[in-house]
């Protein structure tokens, strides 16, 4: 909540307005990068890299959840 970049976006989040369909993909990249390496060059067990996998599922689908908000709504 302290950062000056990303304060204005948690707090809409915690609040329930929403995000910007640009930071829910942007959002949604970053995930399935991490996780993708992660998978690659981190883990060696089959099973820890489907739980990624599912791990990263569910939070795709809850990020596509979250309503969406016009840009203008977290520069206030």
């Amino acid at each position: 909540m302290n950062n000056r970049i990303f304060e204005a976006y948690v707090r809409n989040y915690i609040e329930g307005r929403g995000m910007p369909v640009k930071i829910k993909i942007f959002t949604v990249l970053m995930l399935w990068l991490a996780i993708g390496l992660s998978i690659t060059f981190g883990v060696q067990n089959t099973v820890v890299r489907i739980v990624l996998v599912c791990i990263a599922v569910g939070v795709t689908v809850h990020i596509a959840l979250i309503k969406k908000t016009k840009v203008e709504d977290n520069q206030k």
